[in-house]
């Protein structure tokens, strides 16, 4: 009793200690945009687009200026510019072959400084040439032209008019529909990603603008389940600044912003748009400051007034965990800002979230042990007392008298049906039991 105790102890941790953490794809950040009709979030996509790519080219400029030996080239060439121009008059009579001779010498001499042959190169500038600064995939699938080039289309798998007119749906019915019929195929997706991850320095979703189309749907879910637990993932939600200005509606933004970052559970930053049109400043200090933001919602007379006064005092802790900056689709203006915001969430990311994940993917992986351990127990206790094993998953239900509480249920059927070889198991251990009670 006690070796059979031990063996199970030793196979209990050794489950344990197999359970999986939650499986990174890639450590490039994604970057989900979500914004209300009329937020700029299509154009805020864009400039995002277009800084990732102006900063990378930046870059790659700093790296060859700073690159081992280009100083050096610099003053041979001014020096062998200075030679040419002091040379006597009978170097005009160098033949054409020795000309080229020299080109050939110089060219192979410059191939051996900057890289051996037959191996890349690794100066910081090439290294930096070689990555993709940013990976755009476009999920509107209603959208009729984007202002920028999307390396993954939803356009380009499925014709959204097609899908209206097929199945008779409306304009917001057909987009669920494509998203759905999209999130099928995500995981060819996931795996071009993974392909492009260590090269790739940002990976940018663009959203449906119908935002309840995105966010409280099956497919919005399926995708952004399955990015958060692939890549270090940020939620930036995007609201439409001038709006904001009356206090009720920015109020109903913070309650849309609340309700997606717990829906989603990934890192959150709200982007006040459309800074060069209205400063986002008195947004930022309503959230900072209830007291301001009650006596400005104070001369709302009507009842959503008060309603806005409430819960405006309920979000006052949400506020103090939330990142928000300002920025304009427009002139660009505050996107340092924005990516100093996106670094931070990525980091909360690894600390924060991707243990909680571990520990979710750890309590289902337990779960299912537990239901197959659970499984094989009224195996044995039938086989025991000599009642039949269903061993065809299909059976139909109520096949027997229905009256013997012992019989396994289907639930379990699911699970015996991958055991095949437990089976065949304990059917021989039956079989030797009662031969040796000489039954």
């Amino acid at each position: 009793m006690a070796t059979q105790q031990t063996s199970e102890n030793a196979a209990k941790q050794q489950q344990e200690q197999e359970v999986p953490t939650a499986p990174m794809v890639g450590t490039t950040p994604c970057i989900i945009c979500i914004g209300m009709a009329g937020s700029g979030k299509t154009s805020l996509v864009q400039r995002i687009n277009a800084y990732l790519h102006q900063r990378h080219a930046g870059r790659q400029c700093s790296s060859a200026t700073s690159a081992p030996g280009t100083e050096a080239k610099q003053a041979a060439s001014t020096a062998q510019a200075d030679t040419t121009a002091e040379a006597p008059t009978h170097a005009e009579a160098t033949t054409e072959a020795e000309t080229v001779d020299t080109t050939a010498e110089a060219m192979d001499t410059t191939a051996s400084t900057e890289a051996p042959s037959g191996e890349a190169s690794t100066t910081p500038a090439a290294a930096t040439a070689d990555r993709t600064p940013c990976y755009v995939l476009n999920l509107d699938p209603a959208v009729y032209q984007l202002p920028y080039e999307a390396n993954i289309d939803i356009r380009e798998t499925i014709n959204y008019k097609a899908v209206m007119k097929d199945y008779g749906l409306g304009p917001n019915g057909a987009i669920v529909t494509c998203l759905n019929l999209f999130a099928t195929k995500f995981d060819q997706v996931l795996s071009l990603m993974e392909k492009r991850s260590p090269t790739t320095d940002y990976f940018l979703f663009d959203t449906p603008g119908q935002i309840e189309v995105f966010t409280w749907s099956a497919s919005g879910t399926i995708i952004t389940e399955t990015l958060g637990s692939s890549f270090p993932t940020v939620v930036v939600y995007a609201i439409d600044t001038p709006r904001c200005t009356s206090p009720v509606t920015f109020m109903s933004n913070m309650l849309y912003a609340c309700s997606i970052m717990y829906k989603t559970r990934l890192p959150f930053i709200i982007v006040f748009n459309k800074v060069d049109v209205t400063s986002h400043e008195f947004a930022v200090e309503w959230m900072r400051d209830y007291e301001t933001f009650r006596d400005i919602v104070s001369e709302e007379t009507a009842y959503i007034g008060s309603m806005a006064r409430s819960m405006g005092l309920v979000l006052e802790e949400f506020y103090h965990n939330l990142r928000a900056v300002g920025v304009s689709a427009l002139t660009g203006a505050g996107m340092e800002d924005l990516f100093s915001a996106v670094d931070e969430a990525v980091n909360e990311y690894m600390t924060d979230f991707k243990p909680e994940l571990d520990e979710l993917l750890k309590k289902k992986e337990q779960e299912k042990i537990d239901r197959a351990t659970e499984s094989l127990t009224k195996l044995a206790r039938d086989m025991k007392l000599g009642g039949k094993v269903v061993l065809d998953s299909r059976a139909p239900m109520g096949a027997g008298d229905g009256d013997d509480e012992d019989d396994v249920d289907s639930d379990d059927y699911d699970d015996l049906e991958d055991s095949a070889r437990v089976v065949q198991v304990a059917t021989k251990t039956n079989d030797a039991f009662q031969r040796s009670q000489g039954l």
